[in-house]
């Protein structure tokens, strides 16, 4: 029971977003190759020092391991066009590159929004405002009129 409390989406989110940074951070110095086997089809995801890179076979029927790694390849080079998310097919499927930051970015709206909500409910608190609604409850009782939310000290 303990557990279903522990892995939420909002945990799920986090530890993605944790990876995400690690794997970031690794790839400044190493490069690594992770290759899936999915519906019969090679997915290779390679991460260089600037961007994840995928890259979806088009020809099926692969058999073998399931998952594969790399670890430690030496690194490239970066460019300035590595900088921005590039699709395109070739004769052996199709691939995908997206730079480090793009999901750095869009994955930090969520922790800055709820920090940014925490401390709107603690100085509404401290000016003896509800820490919901921002009712002024200096003269109020217990619980805010506005929104009911119990007086919080």
């Amino acid at each position: 029971m303990k557990l279903r409390k522990l892995i939420t989406p909002r945990t799920l989110f986090y530890a993605a977003y944790i990876f995400l940074l690690l794997l970031w951070t690794r790839s400044l110095f190493a490069r690594d190759e992770v290759y899936l086997i999915v519906f019969g089809h090679l997915l290779m995801v390679d991460s260089f020092s600037h961007h994840l890179f995928f890259h979806w076979s088009a020809a099926g029927g692969y058999a073998g391991p399931r998952i594969r790694f790399r670890l430690g390849l030496p690194q490239i080079v970066v460019h300035l066009q590595y900088f921005q998310v590039r699709v395109d097919q070739d004769e052996f499927g199709w691939w995908l590159a997206i730079p480090y930051w793009l999901p750095v970015l869009l994955m930090s709206t969520e922790p800055i929004w709820r920090m940014c909500r925490a401390l709107s409910r603690r100085r509404r608190i401290a000016q003896g405002r509800c820490a919901n609604c921002g009712y002024d409850l200096r003269m109020s009782t217990d619980i805010c009129p506005e929104c009911g939310e119990p007086k919080t000290k």
